[in-house]
């Protein structure tokens, strides 16, 4: 796969980190399983509003609530 690039690309670069880490109102992308309730069992937390995409699939939520 070949992806084309201009000048004006915009690279995001994420480090690895912790749940602890996050703090609340913070706006997060979370992967994984919705349950019956909403809730997601999530796989992966992403910190950020930068844009998101990629391959694969999960169910994902965008938003500042708060890890359990």
């Amino acid at each position: 796969m070949t992806i084309d690039t201009t000048s004006g690309t915009k690279v995001t670069r994420s480090a690895t980190s912790s749940v602890g880490a996050l703090k609340s109102g913070e706006t997060i992308t979370a992967i994984g399983t919705a349950g019956s309730g909403g809730d997601i069992s999530a796989t992966t937390i992403s910190e950020g509003t930068a844009l998101r995409g990629g391959f694969g699939r999960g169910a994902g939520a965008g938003a500042g609530a708060g890890a359990k």
